[in-house]
């Protein structure tokens, strides 16, 4: 984590993160931290949280580290209510812990297919119903949530985090939908292929090689290479931010271009 100075702009605000402990959750959570934000960083690993957590209070900022299942209703309530009563208030919720099964509508177990659904998109809702009265009691809280580019352009033998990450799409837009009213913007960032923890493990399957995974990605790219979490991480923090005063309901795509140019000759 950097201790530039970026104006503090989220001070006094605070933060969860969920799925921060790696990725593009970690680089996110050290990015609202260096902001000003208190942040909670949440993981089912809880060296990875507590790891994030450290870093960034290393560099300065305050930061508490949550074990806790995302897809869990009893965990996502804990988390909350710790955090609240940890620092007082809650003004950002970041809903951007996943899991990925590869498989078909043939080859995806039933179990696979609730786990997906019950972290991907089940998740983020019980997230944003559990933190929703302290966001509308902050005045100008926000929800993030991290969806696909396979939402947009469908991924193959991916049905169950297919279908989890563009139902989160219209999870987001019901939200902002409800609450703008109340104070409370919502928005969906859509990662391309981007190069975190994640990735490696996706493609560690057999049938996946990273390397050339990540070549193929790369040259549909304008840009000529994968994103980083860093990438995702600015647009969060923007979001976040009174610059993005005026936006919710969207979905920005954060993808280098990729999903431009899929299918160009």
């Amino acid at each position: 984590m950097s201790n530039v100075d970026l104006g503090a702009e989220l001070d006094g605000r605070v933060a969860i993160v969920t799925g921060g402990g790696n990725g593009i959750g970690r680089a996110s959570a050290e990015l609202l931290a260096a902001h000003g934000a208190r942040v909670a960083v949440v993981d089912w690993k809880g060296a990875a949280a507590e790891s994030a957590a450290h870093g960034i209070e290393a560099a300065g900022g305050r930061a508490l580290a949550i074990t806790a299942d995302a897809g869990s209703e009893v965990d996502v309530d804990r988390f909350v209510r710790t955090t609240v009563e940890a620092f007082g208030r809650l003004d950002i919720l970041f809903a951007n812990a996943a899991i990925h099964r590869f498989g078909t509508v043939l080859t995806t177990t039933p179990e696979d297919w609730d786990r997906m659904i019950g972290v991907n998109l089940r998740g983020p809702y019980l997230a944003a119903r559990a933190a929703l009265p302290h966001l509308i009691a902050a005045g100008r809280g926000v929800i993030v949530a991290t969806s696909s580019d396979c939402a947009i352009r469908t991924c193959s033998q991916s049905v169950g985090y297919v279908a989890s990450k563009h139902g989160l799409i219209g999870l987001v837009r019901s939200i902002a939908v409800d609450f703008g009213g109340k104070g409370v913007r919502a928005n969906v960032v859509v990662p391309g292929v981007t190069d975190t923890p994640g990735l490696h493990g996706w493609y560690a399957v057999e049938g996946h090689d990273f390397d050339a995974g990540i070549a193929k990605a790369a040259a549909l790219s304008p840009l000529g290479r994968v994103g980083l979490p860093s990438d995702v991480a600015e647009t969060v923090a923007f979001l976040c931010s009174d610059r993005a005063q005026y936006i919710t309901g969207a979905t920005i795509v954060v993808d280098g271009g990729m999903t431009v140019t899929y299918g160009a000759d």
